[in-house]
């Protein structure tokens, strides 16, 4: 793992600002590698692959560039054993501003051109790589964690209310601001140009919702998924001998594995990483042994429920957020790590793109295919139940409503107020999310379905997830990655019709994957019906294992003193078991944040 960092000043008295921020870094990499160009300085903790010169022209770059071939049919001149830096380097000598919209991969860099007064900072298109800045007049500090701008001690540290409900009520992005007062974030598939006293960003990438599906035939298209997906997991595995899987064995993991498997062939056995729930309904071993066992994987495994470093309620690194269900995950990692596992890859993404959306039903209604609408709704599997018909009138609110209309709805009928949230930062949180719904164009697209597709891009890339997955990788040692977060498999199932998604039975989803890889999973993960719920794990670890430390994180509530939360709401949600579903979401965010404020406001 690499990190950068780099500083534009205006003159003498920087250094202490960008050492420091460089050192917040150390435990990415043994090697720190510094150059030093007219107005700006770079620093990389990596080796020296990590940083590219010509000229005038310095490149620090912390990235796996994937369409080495497609670039050089455009006309770059990439020579065989490129580094990353050095691609990323001729790519802007090339097409300048606009390079990092022709890269496809997952990276983040930094470009200074002294030649033209410029520096540059880019995210690879769905944010799998970070990058976070400071700005004021005369400076600029950019840099891979928001720790490392913290440390800098360039601007006081403070916690960033708005941001901490936002995130309780689970509508946190880092599309500018964070949990830091003064640290923004650079948004997945932008570039952040500073050129004298100019400061811009320009988007880079954005879903093109017209392009048209590559065939009608369902064959075709479903051979397309599993060559697009196939590349996916192959660009990413580096030595199968040092390659782990995390498998659950749910369709998205054991897609990966599959593939990884097909490509693993001829060589030594990728590792299966699977977390066990002895006794609860999450448990999904017997379908993880079937995939690893038929593709001939390795097989580690550990006990999620009984290992007591899994169940821990606590933080180890500032930024890395808990959550107990990616929590429970940090002894199987370490544990790979020793074993010589370097790369890990995840069925992240997968639930994302590949399912229905919310936008499908409305598309169908206005359409009178009647067919699919009452797929969709589950009316024809379940018609005495009042669900599918609930459904039936959301989409014909959602489908004969303008957006216009239903905004006009939403300012005479407020929304109500949010779980565990002060009756003011609720209110607070309404309009943020309010705003971010009048900020939507849904008539710019062909279908409600990829309006919702395009924003649920920009909404999960935005979020935290991918971001912690990339620290929790820095801090063991890991290059964690995610097949499903290839632009080219996000774009490819943005053209699918809608029946390449909608569901073949109330609870069997995923059909375009479940005929792309039917000679590639086990029988009983294909006709698997619906997937492992682990909100029995998170109630047995906060009602039962970790119940005390729970109940104290409440009682001595740092969020409480910051005025945000109601102690007394989130005691009632632990007390009544945490019986309400949306209650008990935002009470794990809460606590999140509780432990964040300790750890980085001890």
């Amino acid at each position: 793992m690499s990190g950068l960092v780099a500083y534009q000043h205006p003159g003498a008295g920087g250094e202490d600002v960008f050492r420091d921020a460089l050192a917040a870094l150390a435990y990415r990499h043994p090697e720190e590698h510094r150059v030093v160009a007219s107005r700006a300085e770079l620093g990389v903790r990596g080796d020296t692959n990590c940083i590219a010169r010509d000229g005038g022209v310095v490149v620090a770059a912390d990235a796996r560039i994937d369409n080495l071939d497609e670039l050089r049919r455009a006309g770059l001149s990439v020579p065989e054993g490129a580094t990353a830096a050095e691609v990323v380097l001729r790519a802007y000598r090339r097409w300048g501003r606009s390079a990092s919209s022709r890269l496809v991969g997952d990276f983040a860099f930094v470009v200074v051109d002294d030649e033209e007064n410029r520096l540059l900072a880019s995210r690879d298109a769905l944010g799998v790589k970070s990058l976070f800045y400071h700005r004021r007049p005369g400076e600029l500090l950019v840099a891979s964690e928001k720790q490392a701008l913290v440390a800098s001690a360039l601007f006081p540290s403070r916690p960033n209310r708005l941001a901490i409900a936002l995130f309780i009520a689970a509508h946190h992005r880092e599309i500018d601001d964070t949990l830091y007062e003064g640290v923004s974030a650079l948004p997945p598939g932008h570039t952040l140009e500073v050129s004298g006293e100019r400061f811009e960003l320009h988007r880079d990438w954005s879903p093109d919702p017209w392009r048209a599906a590559p065939s009608t035939d369902e064959r075709e298209l479903a051979a397309l998924f599993r060559d697009t997906l196939g590349e996916a997991v192959r660009c990413r595995m580096g030595e199968p001998r040092h390659l782990g899987i995390e498998l659950s064995g749910g369709l998205d993991s054991s897609a990966v594995a599959s593939q990884a498997g097909r490509f693993a062939a001829s060589a030594e056995a990728p590792t299966a990483l699977h977390l066990t729930f002895a006794g609860m309904p999450c448990e999904e071993t017997t379908y993880g042994k079937a995939v690893a066992e038929m593709w001939g994987l390795r097989w580690h495994a550990a006990d999620a429920v009984t290992d007591d470093e899994a169940t821990r309620v606590a933080m180890d690194h500032p930024d890395l957020l808990y959550h107990p269900t990616e929590a429970c995950f940090m002894p199987l990692l370490r544990a790979a790590r020793r074993d010589g596992i370097r790369t890990v890859l995840t069925g992240m993404g997968g639930d994302q793109w590949l399912d229905e959306n919310s936008g499908d039903g409305p598309d169908a209604l206005a359409a009178c295919d009647l067919k699919d609408v009452v797929a969709i709704t589950g009316i024809g599997q379940q018609p005495f139940s009042g669900r599918p018909y609930r459904k039936l009138v959301g989409f014909g609110i959602r489908g004969l409503l303008p957006e216009p209309a239903r905004l006009v709805y939403r300012r005479v009928v407020p929304r109500g107020p949010l779980p565990l949230l002060r009756s003011s930062w609720s209110a607070r949180v309404n309009e943020v999310v309010d705003d971010e719904r009048r900020a939507r164009r849904p008539w710019r697209y062909p279908s409600q379905s990829a309006a919702e597709m395009c924003d649920e891009v920009e909404r999960f890339s935005s979020r935290m997830p991918l971001g912690l997955s990339e620290l929790v990788g820095s801090r063991l040692g890991l290059e964690i990655t995610h097949p499903f977060f290839d632009r080219r498999v996000f774009e490819l199932m943005l053209t699918m019709p809608r029946a390449q998604r909608l569901r073949c039975g109330v609870l069997k989803g995923k059909p375009l994957l479940r005929r792309a890889l039917k000679t590639d999973l086990p029988p009983e993960v294909l006709e698997r019906k619906g997937a492992a719920i682990y909100s029995c794990y998170i109630d047995h670890l906060f009602l039962t294992r970790r119940r005390s430390e729970i109940q104290e994180l409440i009682s001595n509530s740092r969020l409480a003193d910051l005025g945000i939360v109601e102690p007394a709401a989130a005691r009632e949600t632990l007390e009544a078991r945490m019986a309400d579903p949306l209650s008990a979401k935002h009470l794990v965010l809460l606590i999140s944040m509780e432990l964040w404020l300790r750890k980085s406001w001890s």
